[in-house]
């Protein structure tokens, strides 16, 4: 029987992760890079979005989102950590407050 994969990280870090990176990328493209399906992407996204900690921005027919990394991360066990801070680990740069430029490969 082979072992079941675990991870660290939620879907939801997973998913916040890959958009403070990569903030204009398209619901099917974050599916696709997180192995997820698109329905739960919008869930993911309509939930943190509720939250406070990114905003979905309409340009035109696309979005985009803006992460807010002064907000705490909702752990108990870490305090007062910020979400930012979290997201350094994964290259964000906090000074930018997700606006990254995004390169697709």
């Amino acid at each position: 029987m082979e072992k079941k994969q675990w991870s660290f990280l939620t879907n939801y870090g997973i998913v916040f992760a890959y958009i403070s990176q990569n903030p204009k990328s398209t619901t099917q493209k974050i599916a696709e890079m997180t192995n997820m399906s698109i329905r739960g992407v919008n869930i993911i996204i309509d939930n943190l979005n509720e939250a406070g900690y990114l905003t979905k921005v309409k340009d035109g027919r696309c979005n985009y989102y803006v992460v807010h990394p002064e907000l705490t991360i909702r752990e108990d066990l870490l305090g007062e950590c910020t979400i930012g801070e979290v997201l350094k680990a994964f290259g964000y740069d906090v000074k930018r407050k997700g606006k990254l430029d995004v390169s697709y490969s």
